[in-house]
């Protein structure tokens, strides 16, 4: 028997609090000067929050071509994330977490936009894997002893 899948409202409005919950962490150590330190996985916050905001971008995009009937492109993770690390090398917290904001508000946007008999398995997975799965990968961010 498989699991039910959450509505719509349910996904998002669970995406909304965990997005509170990973900006809280953000400025939490921003607070305490930790944002330009570079954390055991090799990445400042910074870095970390300018990587999720990518794949948020990513995200809305793709959720949007979906409801477009646009077919996907094959999907290159490890060549994106190396890319865009390159790209987001150094970068500031304050920048970092305004592209956070702006991502996560285009992402809202575009499930919002999607109407609930469209609500399917394929964005329901881009959704969730681009909120709160991957907040908590990078939640575990500390960094070094």
């Amino acid at each position: 028997m498989s699991e039910k899948r959450p509505s719509k409202t349910e996904t998002i409005t669970r995406a909304e609090n965990e997005f509170a919950v990973w900006r809280r962490f953000l400025t939490d150590q921003a607070a305490k000067r930790r944002a330009e330190l570079k954390g055991t996985d090799g990445w400042t916050l910074a870095e970390a929050a300018a990587h999720v905001a990518r794949w948020q971008d990513w995200a809305a995009k793709r959720i949007l071509g979906i409801l477009a009937g646009e077919r996907g492109e094959r999907l290159d993770i490890e060549g994106n994330n190396t890319a865009w690390a390159l790209e987001d090398l150094g970068l500031e917290f304050d920048p970092a977490l305004e592209r956070i904001d702006n991502a996560w508000a285009e992402l809202h946007r575009a499930a919002q936009a999607v109407p609930d008999a469209k609500w399917r398995r394929l964005v329901h997975t881009t959704f969730v894997a681009n909120t709160w799965e991957h907040y908590e990968e990078h939640l575990a961010w500390r960094p070094p002893e």
